[in-house]
């Protein structure tokens, strides 16, 4: 094991981290699984020291193969000083070290949204080569200035859904977005369920729905999940119609019914047509009633027709607890 001793002789480190004894964990510049493993259990300090970008920045200056271990938000605290330190170590020393690597990627990303000035510095060091497909788009929308720079680096046709609703949502001057996407097929990878588990046509169409004749084009309506149609209809509720035409309904369970109809009880029409009341536990009764108490008369006839009064408010309350036992033991009595 390296000695502390030494280590502090070659350098200094401030008083407040050697308190941790983190450092009897590094070796010679290098980790091991082993000794990362434990080296991250012992990163659980006070808040005052999680907060000390001025530390962070300092020790991520003299050591960069610390960013393996350093969580992200500790970086997302660094102000220009802070950034600008790690990069001077970086460039005056030219310490050797691979800056490549996911962390690397969102640190350097971090930089230029605070830096941005530093831009040709960090090309000159490869940094921006090191930036993730998805973080360039990031700038692009977040700092147009660094437009230029970012279009370097990226090939269009290698860009997912998500890349692409990131340049989609917000306009950036001299670049068109809806003619990329168009020239690269990026359309069709929005029904791509494979890399992000969901289509993200949801996620676009709330904040962009004039993007439907696109979705069409590539027949991404039948691509949205039950809870993704809840999703859309709480903030676009002219999409009903497409819900209706691909039969997206069907794909609602009772968690999903609930959901709606608390955002938008206008569509309970829906749910009698689709005889949904019925995928509705008990506890989505609790939560939808709590919301929306109109929906009592549903409740009732629903159980009515199914146990007798007694069946229903006894099994409520040996599942739930006396306090929802309350709230819906007062159903029959209205």
């Amino acid at each position: 094991m390296f000695d502390t001793e030494d280590f502090e002789k070659a350098i200094p480190l401030p008083e407040k981290f050697l308190r941790y004894r983190a450092i009897d964990f590094i070796k010679n510049h290098e980790f091991c699984d082993a000794i990362l493993a434990k080296y991250r259990k012992l990163l659980n300090p006070s808040d005052s020291f999680d907060e000390d970008a001025n530390l962070w920045s300092y020790l991520l200056s003299q050591k960069p193969d610390l960013i393996e271990i350093i969580p992200y938000f500790f970086w997302e605290k660094f102000e220009k000083k802070d950034f600008c330190r790690v990069l001077n170590a970086i460039d005056n020393n030219k310490v050797a070290v691979q800056y490549k690597g996911e962390r690397w990627s969102s640190f350097w990303y971090r930089f230029l949204l605070c830096v941005p000035e530093c831009a040709k510095q960090l090309q000159k060091l490869g940094c921006w080569e090191v930036l993730s497909y998805n973080y360039l788009c990031r700038l692009i929308t977040e700092r147009p200035r660094l437009k230029e720079y970012c279009i370097q680096y990226i090939e269009w046709d290698k860009l997912d859904s998500w890349d692409w609703e990131i340049l989609l949502r917000k306009k950036v001057r001299d670049l068109d977005a809806v003619s990329l996407c168009d020239m690269y097929n990026g359309w069709s990878k929005f029904n791509d369920k494979k890399q992000h588990s969901r289509s993200r046509w949801c996620n676009l169409l709330r904040l962009k729905p004039e993007f439907a004749n696109k979705c069409s084009s590539v027949d991404g309506w039948n691509s949205l999940e039950g809870d993704e149609w809840v999703a859309l209809l709480s903030y676009q509720l002219q999409f009903v119609d497409k819900c209706v035409e691909c039969d997206g309904w069907r794909k609602f369970n009772g968690a999903s019914w609930q959901t709606l109809l608390v955002e938008r009880p206008k569509l309970s029409n829906y749910a009698d047509r689709y005889d949904a009341w019925r995928l509705l536990s008990i506890g989505d009764w609790n939560r939808l009633l709590h919301k929306q108490p109109q929906f009592i008369s549903k409740f009732k006839k629903m159980f009515r027709c199914e146990q007798t009064e007694e069946e229903i408010l006894n099994g409520v309350k040996a599942f739930y607890g006396e306090d929802d036992f309350d709230l819906l033991a007062g159903v029959f009595e209205l």
